[in-house]
C-alpha cells in the first residue's frame, strides 16, 4: 500500500472524528500537501451521500483501522475493554494489565500509519522520557510499546472525572473559584516545562477534574522535548486541536513554552466565559485561519454563556487572559509561572502586572485585602482618599482613556497591519467604523499634549493609511498638527507616504527629504515610500531596484514584502516582461513557503498574482486549466464573499474579454460585482471598478440597448465625484466607444464633452483619456473646422474660429484647456482607436 494512500486513509479517518463544522479546517491544516487535502475532502463529500451505496465501501475501507478492537483483545501486556474516547492520534480504552497484579489503565491505541519505523522508535523513546513526569496533577505514565500487529500503545493512569467547565458548572463555581481550580493545571504544565517538555495539545478533553476536586492533565501524545529541534514527518507532527492551536502552530513555526501559554489562555477564557474564543460554526477554513491568525478575540464579558459562564469577571482577569492569548509569542507571558503569579495576585486582590500601577489602583487593592480595624481608621482613610480623589480625578480619567485607547489601537494595529498585508480581508465597513470612533475619542487626548497621546494618534494615522482611508488619515494628520513631521520621525515618514497615496509625489519626495528614520522599521517605511515615489515619477528602473531591495531585505511576514513583490510584478507586466514576472512570483512563493509554512494566506495571495501574470502570458491552455483550481483555492482560503475571490473572477473575466469572448467574460464580472457589492456597498471604488467592467463587457456582448444606456448613465452619475482616480474618464470613454459603435456619433461627442476639463486633464496621460481627446479632435476635423487639411494640433485649434455650433464651441473649449498638445503626440504614436470593442478592464 502506497505511503500516499496511507496518508489519505489516516487523515480521512481522523477527520471523521471531528465535529462536522470543523472537519474541512482540520483536513486543510493537517494534510501534508494540497493534493492530499483535496482527495480527503472529496472522500468526505462522498461519505456524506449514504444513498450512493457503492460509496459505503469507501468509508468502510477508510474506517477499517479506526474501528474499535473487540473487547477482550490483547495489546501488549493489556486486555482491552470498552472505548473511553477518541483523540486525534487514536482511541482510548479502559484496559487491564494481564501479566501481573490486576491494574486498570487508560490505554491509548495509536492509529496505524502515523509512524514509520524511525518515527515509531523515536516516539516510544520520548514516551519513556515522559515516564519521568511525576506530579499530582498529571496522569501517571505506566507503559508504552507495540505489539506484533503493529499497534503502538501508551498506557496511562485511569482517571475518573469531569471536564473543567462541566465540573465548574456542577459545583456552581464563581470566577475566582474557577481561577483557583485552574491554577492546578498551571502547576502541572509548569512542572512539565521544567522537565523540558511542552504539551502542544492542551484542550478541554485533555483535562479532567476528579470528584474530590483534583485536576488531572492527560495525554502527552504530541508533546515535544524542548531541546529536540528535529521534526516528525507525516501526519503526527501536524496534529493539534484547531480551536486551541496557537498562531505559530497553524503557520507551522517552532513551538516553545509560550505555545502552551496560549492554549492555557484559551482554556481559561472558556472556563470563565463558558464559550470558546471564536464561533467556528459555518466558518470556512480560510475564515477560521484568519480568526486565529489575525482577529483579536472579543472580550470575555461579551461572550459569557448564560448557563455555563460567570457574571462576576474582574477586569484584571480579562487583561490577564488577553495577554496570554496574544498573537505574537513574545508578547504573551514568557512562562507559565508568570501567568500563575498574576492569577495568584488576582486572588489576593493585589495589583497584577498587566494593570495600571498608579496610586489609586494600588490603594484600591490594598483596601480590598485589608479590612480596616475601626470606624475611626476608616473615616480617616476615607477623608484622605476623598481629598486625593478630588485632586487626581481628572488625571485618573485621562489615564483610563489612554489605557483603553492603548488596548484598542494596539489590537487594531495587529489586525489591520499584520493580519491583512494585501488589504483584502473584506472587513472594511466594520474596520472603518471602529477607526472613526477611535479618532473621535482621540481628539480630547491629543489636546492634552501628552507624548503618549501623540504616539496613539500616530498609530491611528498609520492604520488609516494602510486601510486606504486617506481622507480619514488626512484629518488625523491635521489633528496632530501639520508641522508635527518636523519633530516626530514616524509622522514625517507616514505623512510622506500619505502624500504618495494622494498622487502628490513631488511633495512626498520633498517631505521625505526632511525625515530621518529612527528605527529599522522606519527605515523600511522610507524605502517603500522612496520606491513608490520613483514609480509615480516614471523612474521605473530606480523604483524596481528599491522594491527589489525591500523584497530581499524584509521577511515574508512583513506587510510591505508582499507590496514589494506586487509592485515588481506590475512593472514587469507593464513592460510585457511576463516570463520574468512569473519567475519573480515563483521565487516569492517558495520563500513564503519556507518562512511561513505551506498553508499561509500570503501564499494564496501570491498565487493570485501569479494567476494574473499567467493570464498575460499567452499560454491559453495553461491559464484556462488553472481557472477552476484558483477560484476554488480562493473560496476555500478566504470565503465565498471575499476580495481575493472577486479579484480572481475579475482576472478571468478580463482574460476572456481581451479574447473578445464577451459572453464568457460577463458571468465572471457578475460574480465579482456581487461580491464587492455585498462587501463594500454600491458606491465603493472597488465595487464601481468591477461594475464598470461588467457594464462595458455586457454592452459589447450584445445586451439590450436600453439596458446598456441605463447602466452607463447610472455609472456616470456614481463616478462623477472626487477621489475615484481615472474612473470618470474610463466610464465615459467606453460609453463613447459603445455609442459610436451604435452609430450615435453626436451623442458620443456629447458624452465625451460632458467630462469637466479638470478631470479630463488629469486623465490625459491615460490611454482612455487620450482616446477621448482623439475623438474630440476627429469630431472637430469633421464638423467644426473650415480647414480641410485634416491635421489639427492644439495651437491650430485654439487659433481657429469654429462654426456656430454648441458642440464645436465645447470641443474647442475642452481642447484648449489642456496644458499639452495631445493630438500631435497621438498622431506621432499612431494611435487611431478602434471603437468596436473595449481595450482593457479596470
Amino acid at each position: 500500500m502506497s505511503d500516499r494512500f496511507s496518508q489519505v486513509r489516516e487523515l480521512f479517518a481522523l477527520a471523521l472524528e471531528q465535529p462536522a463544522s470543523e472537519r474541512e479546517a482540520f483536513v486543510r491544516m493537517h494534510a501534508s500537501d494540497p493534493a492530499i487535502a483535496t482527495e480527503v475532502l472529496r472522500l468526505m463529500g462522498l461519505d456524506e451521500q449514504p444513498q450512493i451505496h457503492t460509496l459505503q465501501g469507501v468509508q468502510a475501507m477508510a474506517d477499517a483501522e479506526a474501528a474499535p478492537l473487540a473487547q477482550g483483545r490483547r495489546v501488549g501486556k493489556f486486555e482491552l475493554f470498552e472505548v473511553l474516547g477518541e483523540g486525534g492520534m487514536g482511541q482510548v480504552y479502559r484496559a487491564r494489565r494481564v501479566d501481573g497484579p490486576e491494574h486498570w489503565v487508560a490505554l491509548k491505541l495509536m492509529r496505524r500509519g502515523l509512524f514509520n519505523a524511525a518515527s515509531e522508535s523515536r516516539f516510544l523513546a520520548e514516551q519513556q522520557f515522559l515516564a519521568r513526569l511525576n506530579h499530582p496533577n498529571i496522569a501517571h505514565y505506566i507503559d508504552s510499546g507495540s505489539d506484533t500487529y503493529g499497534h503502538v500503545y501508551v498506557a496511562m493512569e485511569l482517571v475518573q472525572g469531569q471536564r473543567l467547565l462541566d465540573y465548574a458548572k456542577a459545583q456552581q463555581l464563581n470566577a475566582k473559584q474557577r481561577v483557583a481550580l485552574f491554577r492546578q493545571l498551571l502547576s502541572a504544565v509548569s512542572y512539565a516545562h521544567r522537565q523540558l517538555i511542552i504539551h502542544r495539545d492542551l484542550k478541554q478533553a485533555n483535562v479532567l477534574v476528579t470528584a474530590d476536586g483534583v485536576v488531572k492533565l492527560l495525554d502527552f501524545g504530541i508533546a515535544k522535548l524542548l531541546q529536540d529541534q528535529s521534526q516528525m514527518t507525516g501526519t503526527i507532527e501536524r496534529l493539534y486541536t484547531p480551536t486551541c492551536a496557537a498562531p505559530e502552530q497553524i503557520r507551522g513555526e517552532p513551538c516553545d513554552v509560550t505555545t502552551d501559554v496560549y492554549a492555557l489562555g484559551v482554556l481559561l477564557y472558556e472556563l470563565i466565559a463558558g464559550k470558546s474564543i471564536f464561533d467556528t460554526e459555518g466558518k470556512t477554513p480560510g475564515e477560521f485561519e484568519n480568526l486565529v491568525l489575525n482577529v483579536p478575540p472579543p472580550d470575555m464579558k461579551s461572550r459569557v454563556h448564560p448557563d455555563l459562564g460567570c457574571t462576576d469577571i474582574p477586569t484584571d482577569l480579562e487583561r490577564i487572559v488577553a495577554k496570554a492569548i496574544r498573537k505574537e509569542p513574545n508578547r504573551r507571558y514568557g512562562s507559565v509561572e508568570q501567568l500563575d503569579a498574576d492569577l495568584e495576585r488576582l486572588l489576593n486582590n493585589e495589583p497584577v502586572s498587566v494593570s495600571g500601577n498608579g496610586f489609586l489602583y494600588r490603594t484600591q487593592k490594598f483596601l480590598s485585602r485589608n479590612k480596616l480595624a475601626s470606624g475611626l481608621t476608616a473615616l480617616i482613610a476615607i477623608a484622605v482618599l476623598s481629598g486625593l480623589v478630588i485632586t487626581l480625578q481628572q488625571n485618573r480619567e485621562i489615564r483610563a482613556e489612554r489605557d483603553r485607547a492603548n488596548l484598542a489601537l494596539d489590537a487594531m494595529k495587529q489586525a489591520f497591519l499584520g493580519a491583512d498585508p494585501g488589504g483584502e480581508a473584506g472587513g472594511e465597513v466594520t474596520a472603518r467604523q471602529i477607526l472613526q470612533k477611535s479618532a473621535e475619542n482621540l481628539d480630547a487626548l491629543i489636546a492634552s499634549n501628552d507624548q503618549s497621546f501623540l504616539d496613539l494618534a500616530t498609530v491611528l494615522f498609520e492604520v488609516q493609511i494602510s486601510m486606504g482611508l486617506f481622507d480619514d488619515a488626512q484629518r488625523t494628520y491635521q489633528r496632530l498638527g501639520e508641522d508635527s513631521y518636523r519633530y516626530h520621525s514616524r509622522i514625517c515618514l507616514l505623512s510622506a507616504r500619505l502624500l504618495v497615496e494622494q498622487d502628490r509625489s513631488s511633495e512626498a519626495a520633498e517631505r521625505l527629504s526632511h525625515c530621518t528614520p529612527a528605527t529599522p522599521d522606519e527605515a523600511n517605511i522610507e524605502l517603500i515610500a522612496s520606491a513608490r515615489i520613483a514609480r509615480y515619477q516614471d523612474r521605473i528602473a530606480e523604483a524596481f531596484k528599491l522594491f527589489q531591495e525591500a523584497q530581499q531585505t524584509l521577511p515574508a511576514s512583513h506587510p510591505d514584502w508582499l507590496l514589494s513583490v506586487t509592485n515588481q510584478k506590475v512593472m514587469l507586466l507593464n513592460q510585457r516582461r511576463v516570463a520574468e514576472a512569473l519567475n519573480l512570483l515563483g521565487a516569492a512563493i517558495e520563500k513564503a513557503k519556507q518562512e511561513l509554512g505551506p498553508n499561509h494566506v500570503t501564499i494564496a495571495r501570491l498565487e493570485l498574482l501569479e494567476f494574473h501574470a499567467l493570464a498575460r502570458s499567452g499560454r491559453r491552455a495553461d491559464f484556462e486549466a488553472r481557472i477552476p483550481e484558483v477560484l476554488q483555492t480562493m473560496r476555500t482560503r478566504f470565503g465565498e464573499i471575499s476580495a481575493p475571490v472577486a479579484t480572481a473572477e475579475n482576472t478571468v473575466g478580463s482574460y476572456f474579454g481581451t479574447l473578445e469572448e464577451h459572453s464568457a467574460a460577463v458571468p465572471h464580472f457578475e460574480r465579482a460585482h456581487e461580491i464587492y457589492n455585498a462587501m463594500f456597498g454600491p458606491d465603493h471604488l472597488r465595487t464601481l471598478k468591477i461594475r464598470a467592467n461588467l457594464v462595458v463587457w455586457r454592452a459589447f456582448a450584445g445586451a439590450p440597448t436600453q439596458t446598456v444606456r441605463t447602466d452607463f448613465e447610472d455609472l456616470i452619475a456614481r463616478t462623477d465625484q472626487p477621489g475615484l482616480e481615472a474612473m470618470p474618464g474610463f466610464v465615459r470613454t467606453e460609453y463613447v466607444r459603445w455609442l459610436t459603435n451604435q452609430g450615435e456619433s453626436e451623442q458620443a461627442l456629447r458624452v465625451a464633452l460632458s467630462i469637466p476639463p479638470s478631470i479630463l486633464a488629469q486623465t490625459s496621460s491615460d490611454s482612455k483619456g487620450r482616446r477621448i481627446e482623439f475623438l474630440i479632435q476627429n469630431y472637430w476635423a469633421a464638423s467644426c473646422s473650415k480647414d480641410d487639411s485634416g491635421f489639427f494640433g492644439r495651437s491650430e485649434v485654439c487659433k481657429s474660429f469654429p462654426r456656430l455650433d454648441s458642440l464645436c464651441h465645447n470641443a474647442r473649449k475642452v481642447i484648449c484647456a489642456y496644458p499639452s498638445d495631445p493630438f500631435r503626440r497621438l498622431l506621432s504614436e499612431g494611435l487611431h482607436p478602434d471603437l468596436s470593442t473595449p481595450r482593457r478592464s479596470l
